[in-house]
């Protein structure tokens, strides 16, 4: 080995010797080959292979990407930068060549404390670009895919350049590795290996970073420094990031070698793990046992210290879960004679590799016959003094499992292998809290899933509580992981999870949105939002509230993970707010281009399929409703990141912020929405009063109590001093929406025990609708919302007595209505009118009261109805602020439904009932025009009315003289309007213009139309279909077409 480095050595000294082609490269090569010679320090062969290939291996990959200090240096002889100085042979000495190549270089030295400061500088930069994939990703694509590998490609030369200027300091002897500087250098070597570890990302090119950590290693030889285990981990990482699985071995097994490093225990960190994969992967390609290779290793690091067996065990899993060796380490743990000694711990890592590798069954099959056994030797652990049944991580890993099997009816198992960790205060991986939300998911059970899942909201920040399952080999209790000081910082925890946390939130929003619980998938993806950003110190704190559509924040927060923006189009499809759906699937495609965002793009085009048109914009009280939940969530963030008392008004404002939330939630028919919104904010609030140590009755003991909230006891108040907890839940306007969202479940029982619950102090009795009246006209809005749930119960007599309790001072416009609507459903409608002329005295009429008015009045059949009819409409439009005709005009078609049409004929003046008809179409006509004007969308009614009508027509008359060609055109037209609604997809209004186009004999355009209903997918009915089977046969159709309509009957 010596005689090649002396003729490495010859070649530089022959070319500093000839003056012309020496480089800086040339220059520091020459002196550390000088050095290393001289301090016989490369005494074995294989260190000498890796000098030699440090030297010769090329790592930039063209001359314009060298570093300036890389270049080759200026000739010398050459220009005025210097003077020939030559012998007698006309050759210059190698002194003054030596001289002149430093004269003719810039500075490029560097000291020790100017080196550290780059160093930080370089890594400042790397956490600002996130963590890389995992090394068995396969290639996964980086968080921030725009940026990220450009920059991490700058800072690995500008890490090489720095290193190349310390090279260069200790050639110069600027700094002394024998000396003072030795532990500075071999800190700052490390740090260059671990940002090069951090930069191992495909560049495009043939540039090798793990040739620049072998260089690394050569020179902490080369100068006598130590060489710490991490310098080989971060060198053994950069190899399996390229796939140099047969390198990064080798160096792992000089790692626990112990002719190299002596008996020197392995920390236990994910290097072991890449170390194990490397292994396992350079056994796969060299074919031998890939097991038998990675528990070789094991072995040995157990021998070094075997209180670390288990660990290393674990890690195992790990590595050849990742390599796919699943199945292969199962027949291990059949058939080796080390099953035994290695015990529980071996079970786990085995059931961890199979999940791995994705075998979950297989994982559940090794769960029931090794763990769940209790006859099995192997199935007792011991740890802290104590036996448990089953390992932690055994546990744990079979909620990972249960999430990836192909059974179902395991939820019930699942949640009480959960329940188990919450009892023993365990950690917990987010592989397994996903598991058992996706065991919930297949069993219909959305209510549990979002149970987990907020509470994994709510303790996500907790210190040592989560952990990564594919990272950390096992898990402990949290009492333990404090005194081992394991206190892994829950904000890295959650940015290193994200994934897993993506797969979770999609879970629960796919299992809502199964059960129509959009407004909770929704609920739960803004909740996950509003944490991680919480958690992430480079998010700007007030970016959450001021989004205008929060969904597209799951990709800001995801880095474009694609399922949870699935999730979002359908709830956000499920409540019609289709316009917000596409703007979010075209904002994950201008955002991340590269992915092919299939789903999202098949769930957009099926919307829009169903959708009027893409730029018709459809109401939803989801839409006001979302508004008020963003605010709501992020007024809750503050609360818990305020250390500052709340004052009654302030839980009185969030509490009305609230109830306008909950009120549409529940108008768009997402009431249990409604309800964990309440009890979201409950948590935060009791959160904060959980520092007080006196303890007394109040309303919110009974109220929070009935919710199923924590005993507000144990918050501890004072009677004159309620808690934010119980003053929050006695604020009316929540009580009062919360009777409303249990009307709208159909759960008038829970709704009624809210009543229930309102203690003495608060009114004049315990039970405002059982035993007295209700002075305080704050608890009005809770009598309406009880009046409106016994009217859906028919007890009508238990409504009237909660309304007879009430003072007249106090009723509001929403409580006769309330009893009105009670006495409608009994059909006692000389009480409406009673009522009716109530609110006339009192001044609380409003035009609902009005319609139920009217209605009463045309069930009484009296000889006054039209003058009565009259009469409440003047009093309506009144109210309204509009004339008697203008009023009557706008709300005919309500008129019209409510009352029937001739009662609404009557208050129209269509006196003559045989012209009625006419008379409406024509009005109806008249609208349609108008509204055409105006740029508007007719009413769906109008349309479908004159469609209707079109059937009957018979010829000109004097209300209507239109020719049959102007019927025609009439139905062309309407049908255009409908292009803009639902009625365009709607099967009966096909039906009726089939029906009219037959009428006004024309067959093929009917046919023409109905094929193209087919074709955009409306689902025609049987009596379509045979309809138009006649039709083709008599205008000799082909019947291929046929087939086709006849695929898309309902």
């Amino acid at each position: 080995g010596d005689f090649g480095l002396i003729g490495m050595l010859r070649n530089c000294a022959k070319k500093a010797h000839v003056g012309s082609c020496l480089s800086a490269r040339d220059f520091s090569s020459f002196h550390a080959l000088l050095y290393a010679v001289n301090r016989k320090t490369l005494a074995k062969s294989k260190r000498v292979t890796v000098l030699r290939s440090a030297f010769s291996t090329r790592v930039f990959s063209s001359r314009n990407e060298l570093p300036l200090d890389r270049r080759r240096a200026p000739a010398i002889g050459k220009g005025n930068a210097a003077k020939q100085v030559e012998n007698k042979n006309g050759q210059q000495p190698l002194q003054q060549t030596l001289k002149s190549v430093r004269q003719n270089q810039p500075r490029i030295t560097i000291t020790a404390s100017e080196a550290g400061e780059h160093i930080s500088y370089l890594q400042e930069r790397l956490s600002e670009l996130g963590s890389l994939p995992p090394v068995w990703s396969g290639g996964a694509t980086l968080e921030k895919p725009k940026n990220s590998v450009d920059e991490r490609k700058t800072i690995f030369r500008e890490a090489h350049a720095l290193l190349d200027r310390i090279e260069k300091s200790v050639n110069t002897q600027q700094l002394n590795p024998s000396g003072k500087h030795g532990r500075e250098l071999s800190l700052l070597l490390g740090q260059i290996l671990e940002v090069y570890s951090k930069t191992a990302v495909p560049f495009g090119d043939d540039t090798s970073i793990f040739d620049a950590c072998c260089k690394i290693l050569t020179l902490l030889e080369m100068w006598n420094l130590d060489v710490m285990p991490f310098h080989y981990s971060c060198a053994v990482e950069v190899a399996a990031r390229e796939s140099r699985w047969k390198e990064a071995s080798i160096l792992f097994s000089d790692q626990i070698d112990p002719d190299v490093f002596g008996q020197a225990p392995m920390e236990i960190t994910h290097h072991l793990a890449v170390g194990l994969y490397s292994i396992a992967r350079n056994a796969q390609l060299e074919g031998g046992s890939t097991v038998d290779h990675v528990m070789d290793a094991v072995l040995k690091l157990a021998m070094v210290c075997p209180t670390d067996q288990d660990e290393y065990v674990l890690s195992a899993g790990i590595a050849l879960g990742h390599a796919g060796e699943g199945e292969s380490f199962a027949n291990y743990l059949k058939n080796s004679y080390n099953s035994s000694r290695l015990g529980e711990p071996l079970n786990a890592a085995v059931m961890n590799a199979c999940v791995l590798s994705g075998e979950a069954d297989r994982a559940l099959e090794l769960f029931q016959e090794l763990v769940s056994d209790p006859l099995h030797g192997d199935s007792e652990w011991q740890y802290a003094g104590e036996y448990n049944s089953m390992h932690p991580l055994c546990r744990d890993v079979a909620m990972r499992a249960f999430g990836d099997c192909s059974s179902m009816n395991l939820s019930e198992v699942a949640l009480e292998l959960y329940q188990q960790v919450k009892n023993d205060d365990f950690q917990i991986s987010i592989e397994a809290l996903c598991g058992v939300v996706k065991a919930c998911e297949r069993d219909g059970r959305w209510g549990e899933a979002v149970e987990i899942f907020t509470e994994f909201l709510d303790r996500c920040r907790d210190s040592g509580w989560l952990v990564v399952g594919n990272e950390t080999p096992s898990v402990v209790s949290r009492e333990q992981a404090i005194a081992n000081g394991n206190m892994v910082d829950s904000n890295a925890v959650l940015q290193q999870a994200l994934p897993q946390i993506g797969n979770m939130v999609a879970s629960v929003m796919r299992s809502s949105n199964a059960d129509k619980k959009f407004g909770m998938a929704l609920l739960c993806s803004q909740l996950v939002c509003n944490t991680l950003m919480s958690a992430d110190p480079t998010q700007d704190k007030q970016s959450f509230r001021k989004a205008e559509n929060p969904s597209t924040l799951l990709l800001s927060c995801f880095q474009g993970q694609e399922d949870p923006i699935v999730g979002s189009i359908v709830a956000l499809s499920g409540l019609h707010c289709d316009l917000d759906a596409f703007r979010l699937y075209e904002a994950a495609v201008e955002e991340y281009p590269l992915h092919s965002w299939y789903n999202a793009r098949n769930c957009c085009e099926f919307v829009q399929s169903n959708h009027s048109a893409a730029n018709v914009v459809v109401s939803s009280p989801w839409q006001n409703g979302q508004r008020h939940i963003q605010l709501l969530l992020s007024a809750c963030s503050a609360i818990e990141n305020s250390n500052v008392e709340m004052e009654s008004s302030e839980i009185t404002l969030l509490a009305s912020a609230l109830s306008k939330a909950m009120r549409a939630c529940t108008a768009a028919g997402q009431p249990e929405t409604s309800l964990w919104l309440t009890k979201r904010v409950y948590r935060v609030l009791a959160s904060k009063d959980a520092i007080n140590s006196e303890k007394t009755f109040s309303l919110g003991n009974a109220v929070s109590s009935f919710f199923g909230y924590p005993d507000a006891q144990s918050y501890g108040y004072q009677e004159s001093k309620l808690t934010h907890a119980a003053a929050f839940v006695s604020e009316t306007a929540v009580l009062a929406e919360s009777i409303s969202a249990y009307r709208a479940m159909g759960r008038p029982d829970e709704g009624l025990q809210i009543l229930d619950s309102i203690p003495d102090s608060f009114g004049n009795s315990s039970s405002p609708h059982r035993k007295g009246p209700k002075s305080d006209s704050r608890w009005i809005p809770v009598v309406n919302q009880a009046i409106f749930l016994l009217a859906d119960q028919n007890r009508v007599d238990d409504a009237f007595a909660l309304y007879g309790a009430t003072n007249e001072e106090t009723q509001d416009h929403e409580t006769l209505i309330a009893m009105a609507t009670a006495f409608e459903k009994d059909e006692q409608w000389k009480e409406i009118i009673k009522i009716y002329y109530h609110a006339l005295k009192c001044g609380r009429l409003s035009e609902k009261l009005a319609f139920l008015a009217m209605k009463a009045v045309v069930n009484t059949s009296s000889k006054e109805m039209p003058k009565q009819l009259r009469l409440i409409a003047k009093s309506a439009c009144e109210v309204a602020g509009m004339n008697e005709k203008e009023w009557i005009e706008s709300r005919y078609w309500v008129l019209d439904r409510k009352l029937g049409f001739t009662a609404a004929r009557l208050l129209m003046w269509w006196g003559d009932a045989s012209t009625a008809h006419e008379m409406k179409l024509r009005f109806a006509i008249e609208q349609v025009e108008s509204r055409r004007k105006a740029g508007l969308t007719p009413k769906n009614v109008v349309l479908r009315y004159i469609v209707n009508r079109i059937r009957h027509y018979k010829g000109p008359t004097e209300i209507l003289p239109l020719s049959r060609t102007q019927w025609l055109n009439l139905l062309r037209a309407v049908i255009d309007e409908a292009q803009n609604s639902s009625l365009w997809y709607d099967a009966a209004f096909l039906e009726s213009v089939l029906l009219s186009f037959l009428w006004l004999d024309e067959k093929k355009e009917c046919v023409a139309f109905v094929r193209d209903a087919v074709e955009r997918g409306v689902q025609i009915t049987q009596a379509t279909v045979d309809e138009v089977t006649e039709l083709c046969r008599a205008e000799g159709l082909p019947m291929d077409d046929l087939l086709l309509m006849s695929r898309s009957v309902n």
